[in-house]
């Protein structure tokens, strides 16, 4: 079974969501569904951006690419508010990545300062 199927079984079954109900969304046939969870079949990409956008989790997850079911994606989230310049969006974005890629984990106080500020 691949890293896709098992991830897509255990949040399916987290969301107690039904194959069907996944398929229903999707406009595909609830046995396609059964298909991936079981690993006999593995989706086109789009299909998996689908997945993903529905269960609101990365693909990079999805794909075991990553470990983090919710990787930020600070594009949308900047452009959604559309207050950033492309450029700040890029160093916002960066700056994620490093923080990602280091495993730092920033505990923010309700000061905004972090424990190291402490």
């Amino acid at each position: 079974m691949s890293e896709f199927s098992k991830r897509l079984k255990i949040l399916l079954i987290e969301r107690k969501i039904t194959n069907k109900e996944l398929a229903e969304h999707l406009a595909l046939e609830s046995n396609s569904i059964s298909n991936y969870v079981t690993g006999k079949r593995a989706p086109n990409l789009e299909t998996v951006v689908k997945i993903a956008k529905f269960l609101n989790i990365s693909a990079d997850y999805l794909l075991g690419i990553t470990n983090n079911p919710n990787m930020p994606n600070i594009q949308i989230a900047a452009k959604a508010d559309k207050q950033l310049s492309d450029e700040q969006v890029h160093e916002i974005r960066k700056i994620v990545m490093d923080v990602i890629k280091n495993n730092l984990k920033l505990n923010v106080t309700n000061n905004g300062q972090t424990d190291k500020d402490s």
